[in-house]
């Protein structure tokens, strides 16, 4: 989640090293953590009660605080009917081609993971060739039919979601045998996810799930896997050297879609350039820092504040 924080600021420096694994791992993590321990209805109701309810709260938070500011402009009736419209639509960017669609930004995400949980969940009631067939088949479509127009609820990114998702709950079938495996093994995978994740760093062109851009295809979508390998061996690592940094991170983990809903609502509403512009008279490269401070502070605060209030809290299943 910070990653994605500092990913929005459209730095080209930056967005080539988080947008290599910080929303595949969210999909991988997803996925192994998933199990069909309840029916698909069961199932579905806890998605949408988890990922779903978040989302249309802060979408009508980012409409009334949007209309409020379209007073302040003198034009509140187009400020409303735009995040209307990008809540409905719920596209993770703006299109013009073939028609034009308001984009409400990094919660597709919420809808993307609600997809691909469902699709992977009703999957896991077949045999495995077929689970196979159609994580591939629906991968490839939402891929060719972004050519055509983006559907509406990310549901072409949700097929993204899916086919981390899926690699993930293959990960998690194989943990007994990855756990046998020589340490020496272990870390020589380790080194070698590092090596392939600088490779990608530096040789980044595109991969944006949001879009379904899977950059160089199957290539990178490999390296994509070797990033997130290598973060969460970094992870296991943090939580060996330093408890207090590692408690700090576990309460973002946990919190993670209160945070994410709360970025979204600053991204979309607060011209962060202008501000800093405004307030400091220094380098572009100090601003950049002095930005992603200042939303770093706020964005935890206001979940951290979040977390404690009872009422709001229940929004989020906390």
């Amino acid at each position: 989640m910070l990653s994605i924080i500092a990913g929005h600021l459209g730095n080209s420096t930056i967005n080539r090293v988080v947008f290599t694994f910080h929303v595949p791992i969210f999909f991988l993590i997803t996925g192994y953590f998933l199990k069909p321990n309840n029916t698909v209805k069961e199932f579905i109701a806890k998605k949408a009660r988890t990922l779903l309810i978040p989302y249309v709260f802060t979408c009508l938070v980012i409409t009334a605080i949007g209309t409020a500011i379209g007073f302040l402009k003198g034009n509140p009736i187009e400020e409303l009917v735009k995040w209307i419209y990008a809540s409905i639509y719920a596209a993770g960017d703006t299109y013009y081609e073939p028609f034009y669609i308001s984009g409400i930004g990094a919660i597709w995400f919420l809808w993307a993971t609600f997809w691909g949980s469902v699709i992977l969940r009703v999957l896991l009631e077949y045999k495995r060739g077929t689970q196979f067939f159609f994580v591939g088949v629906l991968a490839l479509l939402g891929y060719f039919s972004t050519k055509l127009f983006w559907f509406p609820l990310s549901i072409q990114a949700g097929t993204c979601a899916l086919l981390y998702m899926y690699i993930g709950y293959l990960w998690n079938g194989l943990k007994e045998y990855i756990d046998l495996l020589p340490n020496w093994i272990k870390f020589g995978l380790f080194v070698l996810s590092i090596f392939i994740w600088v490779s990608f760093i530096f040789d980044f062109k595109s991969f944006w799930l949001v879009h379904c851009d899977y950059g160089n295809g199957l290539y990178d979508i490999f390296r994509s896997l070797c990033a997130c390998y290598a973060v969460i061996n970094i992870s296991k690592l943090i939580c060996l050297i330093n408890d207090k940094v590692t408690a700090v991170l576990k309460y973002i983990g946990k919190n993670s879609i209160v945070l994410l809903c709360i970025h979204i609502v600053e991204l979309n509403l607060l011209p962060w350039w202008n501000i800093a512009n405004q307030v400091v008279s220094i380098s572009y490269t100090y601003k950049l820092f002095f930005i992603l401070l200042i939303k770093y502070a706020l964005d935890l605060a206001t979940m951290y504040a979040i977390t404690k209030t009872k009422y709001i809290s229940k929004v989020f299943g906390i």
